[in-house]
């Protein structure tokens, strides 16, 4: 069965499952992937960039939400 978390579990538990997916060289980006509550036109920009990383091309200049 499943256990919600509280704030500060939550917290920490997010910054270990970022750090192991890290570690072992995956990529994450949008809302779920990083658990976190953006708009989709931040996870589109953040998508861009990490394309842009992965793929060893400079910044686009993606013209990111103020």
């Amino acid at each position: 069965m499943a256990k919600a978390l509280g704030a500060d579990a939550r917290a920490a538990t997010v910054s270990k499952v970022r750090a192991w997916l890290e570690e072992h060289g995956i990529a994450i980006a949008g809302r779920f992937a990083e658990w976190a509550n953006i708009n989709s036109d931040e996870a589109l920009a953040r998508g861009m960039e990490i394309g842009d990383t992965l793929s060893g091309r400079p910044d686009t200049g993606a013209i990111r939400p103020s």
